[in-house]
Parts: C-alpha cells; sequence; structure tokens
C-alpha cells in the first residue's frame, strides 16, 4: 500500500485501518494475503516514485505482486517549485541530479523544505482534525467554480500528474508489482439538484467548492492514465457511499468510513489480489 496519511491513519486503530480490515477480509475468504503499508502522511506523488527508487527497491527479497497506490489529494497541493525538485531528481543529466542530492543533503533547506511543506498542508486544510468545526452544517456556495475553466486553468499541472502517474506505474512494474491506483474524495462537499454545498468551518465555501473540483480533476487523471496505460484502476471516489460520522474532519476516516474502504475495495479487487500459484 502506497498513500498518504489517509492511507497510514495514524489516528485509528492499527486493527480498525483499512488496510488491515482489508487483509482480513481477504483472510476470512480463505485468501491469506500479507499487505506491507508503505504510507507516509502527507505523501504526494513525488514521494512515492521516491520510496520506491529509494527504499522499496532496497529491500532484500521484496518481492509484491501488487502495489496498490491511494492517491490524489496531497497532490493537489503540488506545486511548480515541486515539480520542479522533481524533473531534477528523474532528470539523468549528472548536473541537475548532483544539484538535487545537494539539496536533499541540505540540513537548511530541508529545513526550509519541511516549513513550507507544513503551511501548505495547513492553507489546503490537509492536516488532521482541520475543517469540521460545525459538523453537519452546510452552506450553499453562491458562487461555485466551473470545472471547464478549472480544468483549462489547472492544465499544466494535470499533464504534470499524468507524467509521475506513469514514471510510478513504470517504477513499480519494475520490481515486479502490478499498480492498482485508486482515486479519493473528501467529505466536506455535496451537490444537491444542482446546487454546490460546503461544510460550515473555517474554510470559506468557494475555496472548498475549488478544492474538490480540483480533486475531481485529479481523479480523471487517474482514470484516464489507467486506460492508456492497462492498468488496475478503482473508482472509489465515484462509486462508494458515506454517512455523518464516517470522517472525523474532512478527508480522515473514522473506524466505521475505515471499514467502508475496507469492505468496498474487497468487493472490487477480490478477483484481483490471488496469491500467486
Amino acid at each position: 500500500m502506497l498513500g498518504g496519511s489517509t492511507t497510514n491513519e495514524r489516528y485509528v486503530d492499527d486493527a480498525a485501518t483499512w488496510v488491515a480490515r482489508l487483509q482480513e477480509n481477504f483472510r476470512r475468504s480463505g485468501v491469506p494475503l500479507a499487505i506491507a503499508n508503505a504510507s507516509v502522511d502527507g505523501q504526494t506523488s513525488i514521494g512515492h516514485v521516491a520510496a520506491v527508487e529509494q527504499w522499496l527497491k532496497k529491500i532484500p527479497d521484496f518481492r509484491p505482486s501488487h502495489a496498490l497506490v491511494y492517491i490524489g489529494i496531497n497532490d493537489v497541493v503540488v506545486d511548480e517549485a515541486q515539480m520542479h525538485q522533481f524533473d531534477l531528481m528523474m532528470s539523468p543529466e549528472p548536473s541537475r541530479r548532483f544539484r538535487q542530492y545537494i539539496m536533499n543533503h541540505s540540513a537548511l533547506y530541508n529545513l526550509f523544505r519541511t516549513i513550507r511543506g507544513s503551511w501548505a498542508a495547513r492553507e489546503a486544510h490537509l492536516v488532521h482534525g482541520d475543517t469540521r468545526a460545525s459538523q453537519g452544517s452546510w452552506i450553499r456556495v453562491e458562487t461555485p467554480e466551473d470545472v471547464n475553466s478549472l480544468r483549462t486553468a489547472l492544465a499544466t499541472r494535470l499533464s504534470s500528474y499524468e507524467a509521475r502517474l506513469r514514471t510510478l506505474a513504470s517504477a513499480l512494474q519494475s520490481m515486479g508489482a502490478q499498480p492498482i491506483l485508486v482515486t479519493q474524495k473528501s467529505d466536506n462537499h455535496k451537490t444537491v439538484d444542482g446546487a454546490s454545498y460546503a461544510l460550515r468551518g473555517t474554510v470559506p465555501p468557494k475555496s472548498i467548492d475549488a478544492q474538490v473540483k480540483t480533486l475531481a480533476l485529479f481523479n480523471e487523471v487517474i482514470l484516464a492514465t489507467c486506460r492508456k496505460l492497462s492498468l488496475v484502476c478503482v473508482d472509489l471516489a465515484a462509486q462508494i457511499e458515506f454517512a455523518d460520522g464516517d470522517f472525523y474532519d474532512a478527508i480522515h476516516t473514522t473506524p466505521s468510513g475505515s471499514a467502508k474502504i475496507a469492505d468496498f475495495l474487497y468487493g472490487e479487487l477480490k478477483d484481483v489480489l490471488k496469491p500467486r500459484p
């Protein structure tokens, strides 16, 4: 499993996470899968590529048959500077890779990068426990974002996201793992009779509307990339149904929400995740 905090689930009991529950679902059906959770809070596709190349590939005798990637929410906040760093990391040019090496090993730069990342996460409301001050109280978005206009404005970022997904899929395949990409959804926005509603809290409704529609566009890229590369893909965002109490903030699930993710994924993957003969 690769993902961010929504897969790591540090504030949910280990036995109640959706990863653990998914493994238990397979065990009960007579398929004793061993699932390793390699998720890291805040991780984006940039970090997933680095994790595969610099960590997972170096584990002796580690040969997973599949790699499920629960992705999207964190990549929504990847900016041009981070994309440039990714390009440096993947560049075949020695000078560019040396520059990235120096950046990676500079204590001062890493402090700056950590502070910048933490601030960006807070601005995007991706930290635990945020944006749910008045759970269940909804406010109508008077001027919702136009999806087509947003798609045009985000064209460069969406294209870069597809390139990173391709790189990640190739990296996983090179270690013998079949990629499984899963889309994500948040719980602070809904559409009723064509009108947009945002959960009342610390974030302006229009900002929530833009974030949710941006995530939907990133999910579109995941699905399109799956089709182009003939990968296994699960559109969880469009198919799963959550209820009140399934999230403790805008993106992180409670044990009840985690159980729904596990049960949904089991239904989607029970014919895919089979032990090797």
